[in-house]
């Protein structure tokens, strides 16, 4: 509940910062941010608020962790395949929650649930992090492309389609947008009653 309801409000600015700042700073602030938090909990006491603020800051500062960060990194290094490709990344998020709940399972029994969240910090912290950064760059430019991996000499539709788009006001005003809005809240509602429930 206290992850779940700074998540509407939080994910909005998040996806403004990305596209200001770019996909990189995103990462680094809340990687890091989620690093502790998650290593704080080893020093957990009998104070369930402790536990609540915790869950709280993690869904405010990690924001960055999540889709809202990706999506737009996929959108400005695919065109042709976009569908395609935004259907393997989130494909990952599916995989990886599946080994990552195993991998806590197998640290919990071994170390205890302290220890397992030090654990959890320490593998973000030393692996996913360099990982992300060695391998995730903002732009197609950054790496001397353009959309869909074409010669940074080629032109056409891919090039021109990086920057189009609407803004947020027009955004506002198409029907469909509102029709998808309400279709992953309808979406949302029915993974968060079932995971509430497991």
């Amino acid at each position: 509940f206290f992850a779940s309801i700074p998540a509407p409000f939080v994910a909005p600015v998040i996806g403004a910062l990305v596209d200001r700042l770019g996909t990189r700073p995103m990462i680094l602030f809340s990687y890091p941010a989620q690093v502790i938090l998650l290593a704080s909990f080893y020093f957990l006491g009998d104070n369930v608020w402790c536990l609540y603020i915790r869950y709280a800051l993690i869904a405010i500062l990690a924001m960055g962790t999540t889709n809202v960060t990706y999506v737009k990194l996929i959108a400005l290094w695919f065109f042709k395949r976009r569908g395609l490709a935004l259907g393997i990344v989130l494909a990952g998020v599916g995989v990886g929650g599946a080994v990552w709940n195993k991998l806590t399972q197998l640290l919990i029994d071994l170390h205890g649930w302290r220890m397992a969240y030090v654990w959890m910090a320490a593998v973000i912290g030393l692996v996913v992090l360099p990982a992300l950064l060695l391998l995730v760059r903002d732009t197609p430019a950054s790496m001397g492309t353009t959309v869909d991996g074409l010669p940074q000499e080629a032109t056409g539709v891919a090039e021109k389609r990086e920057g189009s788009g609407y803004s947020l006001l027009e955004t506002t005003r198409i029907p469909h947008y509102w029709l998808l809005v309400l279709s992953l809240l309808l979406i949302g509602t029915a993974i968060q009653a079932v995971q509430v429930n497991i």
